[in-house]
């Protein structure tokens, strides 16, 4: 996942996806404050401290030791490898917090660019006051280098199957047919 940035659009989907599950959230509660307020002529004070690490929770239960933990932790155990461990500690420090930096400006950009069109589902304002909300947790140099230690701890990565398999794995009497042509063929 690490040779071709695939890890990094890893994690901007995970950023990505808890950002629009808040969202959603909030627009959830303003919704219900209108009916509520329709219905009673009241203002109820909603709870709008939903817990917004509660979204986070699937993500956090990985081990979350920080990538430039994981990927020096191999040179440390050579003393002729620590320059070269210190190094790598130093660029993977660099490159989650650039990433952050860059992902945060990217989805802020975007919402000054969508604000002018009538697609956008999220208002501008909404989606601002929301990266605002996470931008001590999850933009940060630490919640990326943990994120991404995680998938490099689990081997995780974006993974396509071929679309030819998607026929082969829906034909039994195919795969029972052609079995040591596919154990070939996935090896």
């Amino acid at each position: 996942a690490v040779q071709n940035n695939e890890i990094f659009l890893m994690v901007a989907d995970l950023v990505a996806t808890v950002i629009s599950l808040r969202c959603r959230q909030l627009l959830q509660q303003q919704h219900h404050q209108k009916q509520n307020k329709i219905k009673s002529h009241v203002v109820e004070d909603d709870d709008d401290n939903v817990d917004k690490m509660e979204l986070l929770k699937p993500y956090l239960d990985f081990t979350l030791v920080p990538w430039w933990t994981v990927a020096t932790q191999p040179l440390l155990s050579n003393p002729n490898d620590f320059m070269e461990a210190v190094e790598l500690d130093r660029a993977l420090h660099c490159l989650c917090a650039e990433s952050c930096d860059l992902l945060k400006q990217a989805i802020l950009s975007n919402v000054t660019s969508s604000s002018t069109t009538t697609t956008t589902t999220i208002p501008s304002t909404l989606l601002q006051q929301v990266v605002k909300e996470y931008e001590s947790i999850m933009f940060t140099e630490l919640f990326f280098g943990q994120i991404i230690g995680s998938f490099e701890q689990n081997a995780m990565g974006i993974r396509f199957k071929h679309p030819l398999c998607r026929n082969v794995l829906e034909d039994v009497k195919l795969r029972e047919r052609r079995h040591e042509e596919l154990v070939c063929c996935i090896e």
